[in-house]
């Protein structure tokens, strides 16, 4: 179930993000596992803009390297060339850096986004509430200029509105057995829509969801 579900405070969020990336600055979105993070990111499309998405677990270089090549550079990592492609990204117009998962950024890959920063090109960063207080703790620099935005899970009644194959009631259960974590909510979901299309029904029944909670 790939559905983006787009509630009021993720079209407000989304609204700060854009105006925020015209004005060069960067943002911090902040949730617990199962949230929602990683979804929320594939809404950040900003006009006439180049969007290079970073793996997080990468090292300096690979990182540095992939957003080159988003934007048409084409470069080999080697080594003892991190400072040459520092300058080439902060040339380049137009940039906004999307990294997931900022937990996992190696320490010395903040000193050269806080770089990134000074040039004025926006970073959208995700993390778990722990990423918060590292960034705050370890890397005050970086945090100061973060707008920080606590995402919430999708609640219920926004799921009710784009998940029209589930009878009532059916997906407050599910909702409340996941405890809120869209990775467990979207997996029984899956679940009880895949036995609704075996058995040729046109609703996910209530007898249905109980063989996967």
């Amino acid at each position: 179930m790939n559905k983006i579900i787009q509630d009021d405070i993720r079209t407000s969020f989304l609204n700060v993000i854009y105006k925020r990336i015209q004005q060069g600055k960067s943002s911090l979105v902040i949730g617990g596992i199962g949230s929602g993070k990683t979804k929320f990111l594939d809404m950040i499309q900003p006009k006439r803009k180049t969007v290079p998405y970073v793996q997080s677990l990468g090292s300096l270089n690979y990182i540095l390297v992939s957003i080159l090549r988003k934007s048409k550079f084409l470069f080999t990592p080697k080594m003892n060339r991190s400072a040459e492609y520092l300058d080439a990204i902060c040339n380049i117009k137009d940039l906004v850096i999307i990294i997931d998962d900022t937990n996992d950024l190696r320490t010395i890959v903040f000193r050269y986004i806080k770089r990134i920063m000074d040039a004025e090109i926006p970073v959208i960063m995700t993390g778990n509430p722990e990423a918060q207080m590292i960034m705050r703790e370890s890397h005050e620099d970086i945090f100061c200029r973060l707008k920080v935005l606590n995402l919430p899970p999708v609640s219920v009644v926004d799921f009710r509105k784009y998940l029209l194959q589930f009878d009532p009631d059916t997906l407050e259960v599910i909702y409340g057995t996941s405890f809120g974590n869209m990775w467990v909510f979207n997996d029984i979901c899956e679940e009880c829509l895949y036995e609704m299309s075996q058995k040729n029904l046109k609703k996910v029944t209530m007898e249905i969801v109980e063989k996967f909670i």
